[in-house]
């Protein structure tokens, strides 16, 4: 009784070839902690109390480092901007420390919009000064002639 399927080639692949993972395991475990703690928040809290750490955490962490960022990296008017913007950003973390002891989710999203207020708000005072000293001339290096001696 002989085999009537053909014979595989020893030199053919058992397996086609994969793709690599699109993640590395580094990531997938970060990313599952945080899911993890997130979930623990959640079940300690309550939803509210999740809300409420997400927008402490983007609004007085995050906004403010990437604004930062954002002075530091830019020239130009752009970082006359950002650089009003990170005043505005410090301005209200401070205020924002002692408001958000008895803050509510509803009064969290007001601080979201205070603080995004400011960051603009200062950055385009600030982008206006600056355009004030340079129509004045005061970015420009003084005279010899009128220093005294």
């Amino acid at each position: 009784m002989s085999d009537s399927r053909p014979a595989t080639p020893p030199s053919a692949p058992a397996q086609p070839p994969r793709k690599p993972l699109q993640f590395s395991m580094r990531t997938l475990l970060i990313v599952v902690t945080l899911v993890a703690i997130l979930a623990a928040i959640t079940r300690i809290l309550g939803g509210e109390g999740v809300v409420m750490v997400l927008f402490v955490v983007v609004f007085l962490a995050v906004m403010p480092v990437c604004v930062a960022t954002l002075a530091f990296y830019s020239r130009g008017y752009r970082q006359t901007f950002f650089f009003g913007g990170v005043a505005g950003a410090g301005l209200i973390f401070v205020l924002g420390c002692a408001w958000l002891d008895d803050a509510g989710v509803h009064d969290l999203l007001w601080f979201g919009v205070y603080e995004v207020l400011a960051i603009f708000s200062s950055g385009y005072a600030a982008l206006a000064t600056r355009r004030f000293l340079e129509r004045r001339g005061w970015h420009l290096p003084h005279d010899r002639d009128d220093s005294v001696s």
